[in-house]
C-alpha cells in the first residue's frame, strides 16, 4: 500500500540542496527517500524550493522576518497545509519548523514532529498534549534532556551522505565554517582562532533577513574579512561544498549553545575532514576527542587545535562517519515511524519493547 506523506517546512526559507538550514536538509533526504520507496511524497515550502516529490508553494517573503507580525502569512500557510491534506488524502503531517504551532490545524490524521532545535526556542504551549500529535528529538544529547512527557518517541539521529569510498583527498592548509550565519554560531570566534593560528578560514553559508543576524554580521563579521585570506564566499552549491570539503584541512564549530545536532560537522567527517568543535551539547558526541576531531573550550585552545589536525586520520574521520551518521539509517527511522504511527491509535503505540521506535520515553 502507497502512503501519501506531507513534509512542512519552516515557512520563511526555501528548501533546495544548497539550503544552509539543517531542518532543510534533513525534509530534502526525506522526501527522497520516500520517493525512492513508492510512497507519495509532498513538500508544503516557501516559492522557489526545489524538492524530488511534488511541492506545495506556501508564501514569499520579503524584507526582514518578523514572526511576531506574520499573522497574516502563518494563516495562508495553515490554509495551504488543510487544503493539500484534503485534495491528495495525505495520511501523515511531518512538521519540521521551528513555529510549527502558528499553523497546526486540526486534523484526524498523525503528525509528527521533529525538533530541530532547543526546546526553549519553541514558544509556549507548542509541546501541549494533543490527540495524534507526536514529537521527535535529532540527537539522544537533545533526548536525554527533553521534558516532553506525552507524545514523545525514541530520537532520530540526524545523518548525511556519507561517499561510498573513502574520498581521496589533499588536506589542503586552510579552515572552513559552514552554515547558518547568526551570533549563536560564534563565527567571529572561528576567524579569530584561524587569524591567531595563521591559517586562511572560509565562511559558507547564509545570513537569514533577521535583525538580529543582520546586525551580528555587519558587526562582527565583516571587520574581520579581509576578502583574501579570510573570506564570506555565501551560500556553497552542492559540488563547490563537496570541493572545499575535500581539501579543508578543518571544519571549525565554536557554537555557543547547546547544539541539537549538526550536518556540518558530520559532512565534514564524511569527507575526512577533522572538526574542532566547542564541547557544547550533541557536539560532544558526534566529535571523539583526538580520534576525529577535537573538543575545545575558547578561542585558544581552537587555535592551539587547528595546529594539530595534521595528526586525525582522514580515513578514521570517514569511517566513524560511514558507520554512525549515514543518511540512510536516518531516513529508515522515518519511514518506520511513519508506517507504525498511520493508522494507528494512541494506545497501539506505546508498546513496551528497546526495538519498537515509538515507546513512550516521557
Amino acid at each position: 500500500m502507497k502512503y501519501s506523506i506531507l513534509n512542512v517546512a519552516y515557512p520563511f526559507s526555501s528548501v533546495s540542496s544548497s539550503t544552509a538550514g539543517g531542518a532543510e536538509q534533513v525534509l530534502l533526504s526525506i522526501d527522497s527517500a520516500i520517493c525512492d520507496r513508492g510512497d507519495r511524497s509532498f513538500v508544503l515550502a516557501a516559492k522557489g524550493s526545489q524538492v524530488r516529490g511534488k511541492l506545495v508553494e506556501g508564501f514569499s517573503h520579503e524584507g526582514l522576518i518578523e514572526c511576531q507580525k506574520c499573522g497574516r502569512e502563518y494563516l495562508e500557510y495553515r490554509e495551504a497545509l488543510k487544503r493539500t491534506v484534503l485534495k491528495y488524502g495525505i495520511d501523515l503531517v511531518h512538521f519540521h519548523g521551528i513555529d510549527f504551532k502558528e499553523y497546526l490545524p486540526s486534523l484526524d490524521i498523525p503528525c509528527l514532529v521533529t525538533i530541530h532545535l532547543p526546546l526553549d526556542w519553541y514558544s509556549e504551549g507548542a509541546f501541549d498534549e494533543r490527540e495524534g500529535l507526536y514529537f521527535n528529538c535529532v540527537s539522544f544529547y537533545q533526548h536525554r534532556r527533553c521534558g516532553i512527557k506525552k507524545g514523545l518517541l525514541s530520537p532520530v539521529e540526524n545523518g548525511v551522505a556519507v561517499p561510498l569510498l573513502a574520498p581521496r583527498r589533499k588536506r589542503g592548509r586552510f579552515a572552513i565554517c559552514l552554515g547558518r550565519i547568526c551570533p549563536e554560531k560564534g563565527y567571529h570566534i572561528a576567524i579569530d582562532a584561524a587569524v591567531k593560528a595563521n591559517v586562511p578560514l572560509l565562511l559558507a553559508g547564509t545570513v537569514f533577513p533577521y535583525p538580529e543576524h543582520q546586525e551580528y554580521f555587519a558587526k562582527e563579521i565583516q571587520p574581520r574579512l579581509d576578502g583574501f585570506r579570510y573570506r564570506f564566499i555565501g551560500q556553497a552549491g552542492v559540488d563547490e561544498k563537496k570541493r572545499i570539503l575535500g581539501t579543508a584541512g578543518c571544519l571549525l564549530v565554536p557554537s555557543l549553545v547547546p547544539e541539537t545536532s549538526s550536518l556540518a560537522a558530520m559532512e565534514a567527517l564524511s569527507y575526512g575532514a577533522p572538526v574542532i568543535a566547542f564541547r557544547n551539547g550533541a557536539l560532544a558526541d558526534i566529535v571523539q576527542n583526538g580520534v576525529n576531531g577535537y573538543l575545545v573550550e575558547n578561542v585558544d585552545e581552537m587555535t592551539e587545535a587547528i595546529g594539530e589536525v595534521e595528526k586525525i586520520d582522514p580515513e578514521v574521520c570517514y569511517s566513524i562517519a560511514k558507520e554512525k551518521f549515514s543518511v540512510e539509517k536516518m531516513t529508515d527511522h522515518y519511514c518506520q515511524i511513519y508506517r507504525m504511527l498511520i493508522g494507528k491509535s494512541r494506545a497501539d503505540l506505546y508498546m513496551s519493547g528497546d526495538d519498537n521506535p515509538l515507546r513512550d520515553c516521557g
